[in-house]
């Protein structure tokens, strides 16, 4: 045999011997989980009778487990929900989530994808968990909203979309009129990310996502809320506005002056009120545990003497009054003045809004669009002692009205109309 030939064999005779390495490592399976079931407490999950994961809790997760390929039982538990057989194949990426009220918990089984992206791309995929919640379109709101998932259905996930990396912001439509009812603004997101995203209902009810990416870390995302303020305080100067103790959020509000709406994301915030240019380490008055609902639009108030300074609260109705209606609602921040009535004088007096005491407000009102003249009666006895002419107002109008005392004692009105528009109005 030639020096050739052997040199051959004796080169296959090595490669056969390195690809017959009984020390390479079997192929495998790999499966993590993922806990979004709000009442079911910590579980601990087997495969096949033996642990997987334990100790995880509501939106919490594992990192990816490698498992033989085969067939496996998942026990949710103890003793909670036991899966139908999952068929795990060799060299795939797992997700089993488990979700929906305990009463009625299930599991399901996601693919996962996690080949690169196209350059540029990121890819997304929604998963709808959240209990109650009927089919919902998925809807990037960045811009001009454009649908990402149509008609999805409790309990499924669509196939993942490719879309161009960014920041985005997400919109669910629940009633399918091509309208976000929630809305979302996700992190940055930077090429070739692999992310999941789930709707999930919390135990208070509320709808927010939760952004699984590809190295299993999550990220809760709530909803926006929205909040704007009024400075009703007479002798207060100008002031600062803060959130969270740090954040300066309104600098330099005057009196009768409001802000546009900030955007926030739902949850419970503290808001500081300070003199102009001193910090909030001045703070006059605290605004403490004020919860902010999702997509609701929120008026804080700050009102009263510096003495005595107070907040209120208010929530604003923005949906659009009946055809040819305004939407107008009193607000009693005038010191000086006792509990009140408050009419409609512009032809024969009709009561609008009865006993309103002062550091409340009423119940928003709809009456036709129009010039009106404003009543208030301070001693009730049905006549009114101050009136003042309201500017007109166009059907469509959504108004806050403030009674206010000016430094000189004397009542005026304040009409808060869209974001940070005031008209001050003197009485007669």
């Amino acid at each position: 045999m030639g020096r050739g030939m052997k040199t051959f064999l004796a080169l296959l005779l090595t490669v056969l011997a390195v690809g017959c390495d009984d020390d390479d490592p079997p192929p495998t399976a790999k499966i993590r989980v993922l806990h979004l079931s709000r009442d079911a407490g910590t579980v601990d999950v087997n495969a096949n009778g033996g642990a997987l994961v334990t100790g995880v809790s509501f939106t919490e997760g594992s990192a990816y487990i490698a498992v033989a390929p085969g067939d496996y039982t998942l026990d949710i538990g103890p003793g909670v929900l036991t899966t139908p057989t999952l068929p795990l194949a060799a060299n795939t990426f797992y997700t089993a989530v488990a979700f929906d009220d305990l009463a009625s918990l299930q599991a399901l089984a996601l693919t996962d994808d996690l080949s690169a992206p196209a350059a540029g791309n990121i890819r997304v995929r929604v998963i709808h968990a959240a209990v109650g919640v009927g089919q919902v379109d998925i809807l990037d709101v960045t811009g001009m909203p454009s649908a990402l998932f149509s008609d999805v259905d409790f309990g499924t996930a669509p196939a993942g979309a490719e879309i161009a990396a960014g920041t985005y912001s997400i919109g669910i439509d629940t009633d399918d009129d091509g309208a976000a009812d929630l809305t979302y603004d996700l992190p940055a997101l930077a090429a070739g990310t692999i992310v999941n995203v789930f709707a999930v209902k919390d135990t208070d009810d509320t709808v927010f996502l939760l952004a699984q990416f590809s190295n299993s870390a999550v990220a809760r995302i709530n909803a926006r809320t929205f909040v704007r303020g009024i400075h009703m305080s007479r002798d207060a100067g100008t002031v600062d506005i803060f959130e969270g103790g740090a954040n300066l959020v309104v600098e330099d509000a005057v009196f009768e002056g409001g802000s546009d709406y900030l955007t926030l994301t739902e949850g419970t915030y503290t808001f500081d009120v300070a003199p102009a240019d001193a910090g909030v380490g001045a703070s006059v008055l605290t605004i403490s545990n004020l919860d902010l609902a999702a997509s609701t639009y929120y008026t804080a108030v700050v009102f009263n003497d510096l003495a005595s300074i107070q907040s209120l609260a208010l929530t604003d109705d923005l949906s659009a009054p009946a055809a040819g209606n305004i939407r107008v609602r009193a607000v009693h921040v005038a010191p000086l003045v006792g509990q009140v009535d408050i009419y409609d004088v512009t032809g024969a007096p009709a009561l609008l809004f009865a006993d309103v005491d002062f550091g409340t407000a009423t119940t928003a009102q709809e009456i036709p669009e129009g010039t009106y003249v404003l009543g208030i009666d301070t001693n009730n006895d049905g006549t009114s002692e101050l009136t003042f002419n309201l500017p007109n107002l166009p059907a469509g109008t959504v108004a806050n009205v403030y009674a206010a005392n000016d430094t000189s004692d004397n009542v005026f009105l304040v009409a808060q109309l869209a974001g940070d528009v005031t008209a001050s109005i003197p009485a007669n």
